[in-house]
């Protein structure tokens, strides 16, 4: 099980938004787990053409048999 951080990015930026405004997201586990880009639909958007999320400081630990906690820190930087 895994998660898909891309498809779920777009999915609430959309949803919160209601409208489609994320063209792409560019993101690699393989290549580079920490960074994550998410290019809008060009004149969508007032102030962002494209946004870069880095991801670090992950936790996880498990607290029962059937129950884990996990955590990640993350920074946003916006681009226009």
């Amino acid at each position: 099980c895994f998660e898909d951080k891309a498809f779920n990015l777009a999915s609430m930026v959309d949803g919160s938004l209601e409208a489609r405004l994320v063209q792409k997201i560019e993101y690699s586990a393989a290549q580079n787990p920490n960074r994550l880009s998410v290019i809008f639909r060009p004149g969508k958007t007032r102030n962002a053409e494209r946004v870069e999320l880095f991801y670090n400081a992950r936790e996880a630990e498990d607290v029962s048999e059937d129950l884990f906690v996990a955590s990640e820190h993350l920074r946003q930087v916006t681009f226009s």
